[in-house]
């Protein structure tokens, strides 16, 4: 049985891509996606926890054991946006450690996340794990 996403704010027409998502306990999600200055057609995937008791820790654990309807619901925004921008030549993950946290932590975070990439990508899409990143890349065939 598929999860279903939590319900998802859109950024309002015209806005470069801000989504934001409330968990049944409140717990709040902001996704951005960034441009890079470089290349307008490349764009880093970031997400993380906004609400002020995290002490703005956006990667912080919530512990409220809903990571798979929380990766679902970031997998429906990574989606949406990229259907929105059908320009895209390469859409980055970057796995970024806290300051506490040991590198194993942090590998166990993107081997979670890189799970879902083919649910996100179809196979137009070249993907591929550098270091502490995950790249998807527009095949030009």
């Amino acid at each position: 049985m598929p999860i279903i996403p939590y319900p998802i704010l859109y950024p309002d027409f015209g806005e470069n891509g801000l989504y934001n998502f409330t968990t049944k306990n409140g717990i709040q999600y902001e996704v951005m996606f960034g441009r890079r200055e470089s290349n307008p057609l490349h764009v880093t995937v970031v997400f993380g926890v906004i609400n002020e008791e995290f002490e703005g820790e956006e990667y912080s654990e919530t512990k409220q054991h809903d990571q798979y309807k929380v990766i679902a619901t970031v997998i429906k925004i990574v989606k949406h946006y990229i259907a929105t921008k059908n320009h895209l030549k390469l859409v980055e993950f970057a796995g970024v450690s806290r300051d506490n946290e040991s590198e194993k932590t942090s590998n166990i975070r993107m081997r979670f996340f890189s799970r879902y990439l083919h649910d996100i990508f179809d196979e137009s899409w070249l993907l591929e794990i550098k270091e502490n990143k995950m790249i998807a890349r527009k095949n030009s065939n």
